[in-house]
């Protein structure tokens, strides 16, 4: 029989995979966000450049292939430090943790695009 606290908890691995979607849609949505601006810095007056804007895809497919290794990591943490118990479907902690990775993880590209763009 399900005690009420069990009925709410989770393994640690599923916590964090229920929440790889939306974690990559977000950083997806920045990625395609920056590769955009970054086309559109590069165009000022100028005809499209393919080449560019190829490369600059190719460059973020490669940054999302970070990322999610970087979530899987994360999680691969939280499951050593936990042993893959079951945990608060509604953890306060995890849920801080996995937002903080989410704001690191799109201001990077930021970042990057400033470099690029005082680099043209």
């Amino acid at each position: 029989m399900k005690t009420a606290q069990n009925a709410t908890q989770i393994p640690a691995k599923t916590w964090w995979e229920m929440r790889r979607l939306k974690y990559n849609i977000i950083v997806g949505c920045i990625g395609i966000f920056i590769v955009i601006l970054l086309n559109i810095w590069m165009k000022k007056g100028t005809t499209f450049d393919w080449q560019f804007f190829i490369i600059s895809i190719i460059i973020g497919v490669i940054y999302a292939i970070i990322c999610n290794l970087c979530f899987t990591l994360l999680w691969m943490l939280d499951n050593m430090n936990f042993n893959n118990d079951l945990v608060d479907f509604h953890s306060p902690k995890r849920t801080f943790i996995l937002y903080t990775f989410v704001v690191s993880s799109c201001l990077i590209p930021f970042g990057i695009m400033h470099l690029v763009v005082d680099l043209l």
